[in-house]
Formats: C-alpha cells, structure tokens, sequence
C-alpha cells in the first residue's frame, strides 16, 4: 500500500521507473521456505548488490513482503 501511495504520487513516472528495472535486473540466488505460506529470498538486484526479502503466499501467488526496499 505504502508503494502504490509512492508510485501514485509519483507524476514523472521516475519511481516506477526505478523499481520496474530493478525488479527486471533482480536474480534469485537461493530459497529457504520459513513455512508452507512465507519464504526468505535471496536476489542479487545488479551491480554486486545482494539482499534478501521475505515473500508471502496468498491464493496460490507469491508476493514481496511490503518492507521490500525498491
């Protein structure tokens, strides 16, 4: 919700920008399920960046926890 609120204020397009390419140049590096419904992802997000997000599993989807820094 926070980055909806970002991306909507955002009136050049600059934020979405940003996060669309980051998200396209993101690699997952390794996968270890907490639970049958979360997970902790590694990625590497380019230029030697590696960081780990938390995902969730809602209807059968995966999604990036909100905390996720685009």
């Amino acid at each position: 919700k926070e980055i909806e609120k970002l991306l909507k204020e955002d009136k050049s397009g600059v934020l979405s920008k940003i996060a669309v390419e980051n998200i396209k140049n993101s690699k997952v590096l390794e996968v270890k399920n907490k639970t049958e419904t979360t997970a902790r992802v590694k990625i590497s997000t380019g230029d030697d960046i590696k960081t780990s997000v938390d995902v969730k599993k809602i209807d059968g989807k995966w999604y990036i926890d909100e905390s996720y820094p685009l």
